[in-house]
């Protein structure tokens, strides 16, 4: 290692992102000197700097690099993907529940979770209302040794209730990372697209209104998102 530190120390590469499809990012050229200007003002102010504070920088004052910037992307034409389970953290019958969810946009199915995380009720209801009208033929579901998908429960719901033809296949211990690759593959992608929209959006401020602005991006994402990328 110390043979090669002035190596290390002095590349300027950048490394491999995972969620981006292992590609470094590069330097906004034409932009670099005032943005940076303008983070140095930010932190002299004795703000928080975030990322937030970058776009809307870049909307207000580089309108027409943006414009270029976003034309240079690859247009995704929508095909056909499986509903969106788009899980909202909040509490059951509370007040997200109650007044706000009936407004979101049709499409997804919504689910309501203290933590926005999946447990046992959000995965039956992922398995009823999601999976079972999509399943036409013999299919198999994998899933990794989370506790909620490996439960007796999801084995009879797939089973006895639905009679849909999918049965439930656990992945076996320690290798969801090698035959799940979904951060490489559909996730990735996915932010990528996610990022590129956001950039273009209006500033939301309430977090109802930042709620919607989520879910209608997503929805918006999921729909551009290549049938081969899913696969």
């Amino acid at each position: 290692m110390k043979r090669h530190r002035v190596t290390y120390l002095g590349t300027t590469h950048h490394g491999g992102w995972a969620t981006f499809q292992g590609k470094g990012r590069g330097e906004f050229q034409t932009i670099s000197s005032d943005l940076v200007d303008f983070m140095e003002s930010v932190r002299d102010g004795e703000h928080f700097l975030t990322t937030a504070h970058l776009v809307t920088w870049v909307k207000s004052y580089q309108p027409q690099w943006l414009s270029a910037y976003m034309t240079d992307k690859s247009n995704d034409s929508a095909r056909k993907t499986m509903p969106l389970l788009i899980t909202i953290k909040g509490t059951p019958g509370g007040e997200i529940d109650v007044d706000e969810l009936p407004t979101y946009p049709p499409g997804p199915v919504y689910a309501m979770q203290k933590t926005a995380c999946m447990d046992q009720r959000v995965w039956s209801l992922y398995l009823r209302e999601v999976l079972q009208p999509e399943v036409d033929c013999p299919s198999v579901v994998l899933a990794d040794k989370f506790t909620c998908n490996v439960l007796k429960k999801s084995y009879n719901i797939l089973e006895d209730e639905l009679f849909c033809s999918a049965y439930l296949q656990p992945l076996p211990a320690n290798t969801t990372s090698v035959l799940q690759p979904l951060d490489m593959g559909v996730m990735g992608r996915f932010k990528q697209i996610c990022h590129r929209k956001w950039i273009t959006e209006v500033k939301v401020v309430t977090a109802a209104e930042k709620r919607l602005s989520m879910i209608q991006r997503t929805i918006k994402v999921w729909e551009d998102m290549k049938e081969d990328t899913v696969r």
